[in-house]
């Protein structure tokens, strides 16, 4: 879960991209932002269980190394009393013979609905982003999109960037729809 929200990314979805949703599978999106030499992301995944677990599942900080593939350590170090934020530490392994890489970063919560996340120190020179659910099948389900934009500090050539992105990004959201249908069926 290494990348950002980007504002120029399409903010809808097409036709057979919808299709392929309700088939089960996962549409991205990466590109490359020449002006700012960075990354951008937009995935999205449909999960059959409701936005309330989808939320639960996505702030499992504590949980998440044991779901989450390239992710080695989720800790809160800061947080707001009322839950209307939190700083967070992530240590990831992004593969590649690269080293793990340390963000800590800011999330603000629309409760179910948005996580915005910006980088506040850590190994990237530009790393933001949100996440956004929305209510599919009668609330019964849920639409998660991930957007992001990253631009790591030090220099990694772009196709092993768009390489890590193009295999953590799906990872990580089939990751998510598996844990949150096992813990709509433990309940």
């Amino acid at each position: 879960m290494i990348l950002a929200f980007a504002a120029s990314v399409a903010l809808s979805i097409s036709g057979g991209d919808e299709a392929r949703l309700t088939k089960g599978e996962i549409v991205l999106n990466v590109l490359r932002d020449e002006g700012v030499d960075s990354g951008q992301v937009d995935a999205w995944i449909d999960i059959p269980a409701a936005p309330a677990l989808v939320w639960q599942t996505l702030n499992d900080c504590a949980g998440a190394p044991r779901f989450v593939p390239s992710l080695l350590q989720c800790k809160v170090v800061e947080s707001d009393p009322l839950g209307a934020w939190d700083i967070r530490e992530h240590l990831a392994d992004p593969g590649w013979l690269l080293p793990n890489i340390r963000s800590r970063f800011r999330a603000d919560y629309t409760p179910q609905t948005e996580i915005r996340f910006v980088q506040i120190e850590g190994d990237f020179e530009v790393l933001q982003g949100r996440w956004t659910l929305a209510p599919i099948d009668a609330g019964q389900g849920t639409r998660l999109r991930y957007e992001a934009r990253l631009k790591p500090k030090m220099w990694v050539p772009d196709f092993i960037v768009r390489g890590i992105i193009e295999h953590d990004a799906p990872d990580t959201l089939r990751a998510l729809r598996t844990e949150a249908v096992r813990r709509k069926t433990a309940n």
